[in-house]
């Protein structure tokens, strides 16, 4: 069974966190009800304590916290012995902490997590499942078979309907780079990442509208071998990126583009636009403190370029956009590696962060030691 973007589209479900934790109370069997607008109570029952849990929702904050009174009430005389007991606990934990109300004596465990666009989708994901294929499947059988991509969280009814992926190729571009350049990073921009960049760029709104048109994405980094000492490797001024994605629409790429370029004069210093350069209509050139900075669009597809001189650019464009398949775009049965989450936030930094901040890849997509 195969899905369009539309009818993709129209299964997501954006509802509030809470309703997620009252289907997964009520998968559990445990009684719950909402106490105020944002808050939820259950209450389970565990192998030697009646446990109390709690969810509580603050949309203005974007915060989710989860609390779980475990009914245990600590005697004012025992009350610095369970502080130190709970401390060492606290050590061992990595999400959430134990704590002890000083006014009560009631222990509780309390986390809270504030929730970004890939959080928020993760919820919507699961609730998804659960409204779809039950209990089950929303949480054993998605651990059995967890989303291999963003764009599944994303597109949950794709992920039920095993909907293959949108992927791109990126072909051998080490004869243009190798004299120069070391490879940096390589890895797939999936549709979280573009929801979370575009987000940083133009807005929540504009992201909404973008993210479901993206319809692939590339992206390769190499650092210049002229980077010797650590404070040249550190720099992002050694790092050249470029990022190839294709979209649903033409008019869905030419947003995007817009946006990016939105961004160039807030990332970088000494900006300046070079129209005599742009051979159409379709690029855009820019000089930079850190180099080279060339946009272009054709049809569907959006090319970046930051840091390679213009003519290596040009060539690294050309050499790309003639490997992709023509006609409909290729799809995966299985995700390409993605990097997602990180690649946004590198994108929207690129020009300010520092060049060991990225995961080091080697072109074939593998963990390696930069040479």
């Amino acid at each position: 069974m195969n899905l369009s973007g539309e009818e993709i589209q129209d299964e997501r479900d954006d509802g509030p966190p809470i309703d997620v934790l009252e289907q997964y109370f009520e998968a559990r069997g445990w009684a719950c009800e909402r106490t105020a607008e944002g808050e939820i109570v259950a209450s389970a029952t565990g192998s030697w304590a009646q446990y109390e849990l709690r969810g509580v929702w603050r949309p203005e904050d974007q915060v989710l916290q989860f609390l779980a009174f475990p009914d245990i009430k600590v005697a004012p005389e025992k009350r610095l012995a369970i502080y130190e007991a709970l401390s060492l606990i606290n050590e061992q934990l990595w999400l959430g902490h134990f704590e002890m109300w000083s006014g009560s004596g009631l222990v509780v465990f309390r986390h809270s997590t504030i929730l970004d666009a890939g959080e928020g989708e993760g919820l919507s994901f699961e609730q998804a499942i659960l409204s779809k294929q039950g209990a089950k499947a929303a949480f054993a059988g998605v651990l059995r078979n967890p989303p291999s991509s963003s764009y599944e969280i994303m597109n949950p009814q794709a992920y039920m309907a095993h909907t293959p992926i949108p992927v791109l190729r990126l072909p051998n571009i080490h004869p243009l780079l190798d004299s120069e350049y070391t490879p940096y990073d390589i890895g797939v921009m999936g549709e979280l990442d573009v929801r979370i960049l575009t987000e940083l760029f133009g807005g929540r709104e504009i992201a909404a509208a973008l993210a479901p048109a993206w319809a692939g994405g590339v992206y390769y980094a190499a650092q210049r071998k002229a980077a010797v000492t650590e404070a040249e490797k550190e720099s992002t001024a050694s790092i050249g990126l470029l990022y190839y994605s294709r979209w649903r629409n033409a008019d869905s790429a030419r947003s995007f583009l817009r946006v990016y370029a939105a961004q160039i004069p807030r990332k970088y210093s000494g900006v300046a636009r070079r129209p005599q350069d742009e051979a159409d209509a379709g690029e855009q050139i820019y000089s930079t403190s850190e180099g080279d900075v060339l946009l272009s669009i054709s049809g569907e597809g959006v090319f970046i370029s930051e840091g390679f001189e213009l003519p290596l650019a040009r060539k690294l464009r050309d050499q790309i956009v003639n490997a992709q398949p023509s006609g409909p775009l290729q799809m995966a049965k299985t995700a390409p590696h993605e990097l997602s989450l990180g690649l946004a936030h590198t994108l929207a930094g690129f020009g300010m962060i520092r060049a060991s901040g990225l995961q080091r890849y080697t072109f074939e997509g593998h963990p390696s030691r930069i040479r």
